[in-house]
């Protein structure tokens, strides 16, 4: 069999999953990881998998079930005693439109060679596109619980593909992606108990937006302003979509509405950037503090401080021009005063060459979570 799964092969083991889970979705075709479709990859560069499949399934948004979608890659060769274990990734922003879904726009170079990599330390891998991007329904962009469900259902969707794939595994994420497995390491003894969660490595996270929204005209600290207003867009975006009873456009500018709807179908490129230059007064037309906008913003944007069962590696950029230092500072150490056993790893570098920077701690950290039986 070649490294992508066969069409022959791909309706068999459609056949197979939705025949073997007919009972329970008629009697909850919602569940959370109901494979709903199983469909073959965009073309990409992936080696080293003996299946591969795109597959949809039901998960959990802000208002409750949501489709959400992934790609799913095992290893080539027999599988370890008790099954395939699991590296969950999530992705970092590619934008909210549903044209910015990993699984239906194929994977880039960089996310190809990590999948190259996990597999031939003999991990499966599983990528979440997120609830509402690639599936219908707006993003909830940075709902942590909804990126959380995302990543975990699409573990539980993959074992109900691949009957290989043990129920062991660790979440790993950079940007976004570090901010949706800092809720899966929050929310995965709860949501999906007969999961074993290991562990997760959280890279360069956003944290802290809620001490550094524009409630007034002044952004702080002004050296992230297109990071800040780039998540600020996609929030507004998401919660405009999520709750109307807000009645988000009223507190935008003209041009603001017009930013939000293109948001809406924007990717990342250069349209991104046309579209988050602008200032906070060129989009927002009145004061949000004190409003109930400013309360959902900041309910959006806090990340739980307690809860955590698993150790977390947590990586930062130390030259980050998106995401503070000091916001950072702040939740690793509101982390460990909440009793979470984390890892800081600190790189000289930026935003995105902390992902290259802290791939030989990852790859350490995450294969001794499963050497680590307790």
């Amino acid at each position: 069999m070649s490294s992508r799964v066969k069409l022959g092969a791909l309706l068999s083991i459609t056949a197979v999953v939705l025949t073997t889970h007919a009972t329970a979705q008629q009697s909850d075709p919602h569940a959370p990881g109901t494979v709903t479709e199983i469909t073959g990859l965009p073309l990409g560069r992936v080696v080293g998998s003996t299946v591969t499949a795109r597959i949809s399934y039901w998960s959990t948004g802000p208002d409750g079930p949501m489709l959400s979608s992934s790609a799913l890659f095992v290893p080539a060769g027999k599988p370890p005693r008790g099954g395939w274990p699991i590296v969950a990734r999530a992705h970092g922003t590619t934008g909210i439109g549903d044209d910015c879904a990993p699984s239906r726009t194929g994977l880039d170079d960089f996310v190809s060679s990590q999948v190259d990599q996990w597999l031939s330390l003999g991990f499966a891998v599983v990528l979440t596109d997120y609830v509402g991007l690639g599936t219908p329904g707006v993003h909830p962009y940075l709902d942590g619980p909804s990126e959380a469900s995302s990543v975990l259902d699409a573990v539980r969707a993959a074992r109900k593909v691949d009957s290989n794939l043990s129920n062991r595994f660790a979440a790993i994420g950079e940007s976004q992606g570090g901010h949706a497995t800092l809720f899966v390491a929050n929310l995965a003894a709860s949501y999906a108990p007969e999961l074993d969660f290991r562990g997760a490595v959280a890279i360069v996270p956003p944290s802290n937006f809620d001490q550094l929204l524009p409630i007034t005209a002044t952004l702080t600290p002004p050296q992230s302003h297109e990071g800040l207003m780039r998540r600020l867009g996609f929030v507004l975006t998401g919660l405009r979509a999520a709750r109307p009873d807000l009645n988000v456009d009223s507190y935008m500018t003209p041009l603001g509405v017009q930013v939000l709807d293109a948001l809406e179908i924007a990717c990342n490129g250069a349209r991104m950037d046309e579209l988050t230059r602008f200032s906070v007064d060129d989009l927002i037309a009145k004061p949000l503090a004190g409003t109930p906008l400013a309360a959902a913003l900041e309910k959006a944007l806090e990340i739980p401080t307690s809860g955590y069962h698993r150790p977390i590696m947590l990586a930062h950029a130390l030259g980050d021009e998106l995401i503070p230092t000091t916001a950072t500072d702040k939740l690793i150490s509101d982390l460990r005063a909440g009793g979470a056993n984390v890892t800081d790893k600190a790189y000289p570098t930026g935003h995105v060459d902390s992902v290259f920077a802290s791939e030989p701690d990852t790859v350490n950290f995450t294969r001794q979570l499963f050497e680590n039986n307790d």
